[in-house]
């Protein structure tokens, strides 16, 4: 399971890899 830092999704952690980078994708986090 992984949880966002930014909001409160929550999904596996391939999920979140697509969640992060479609909602809240910034260079910063690679």
């Amino acid at each position: 399971m992984g949880k966002c830092p930014r909001c409160p999704w929550k999904g596996s952690a391939k999920q979140f890899q697509k969640h992060y980078a479609s909602k809240h994708f910034t260079k910063k986090k690679s």
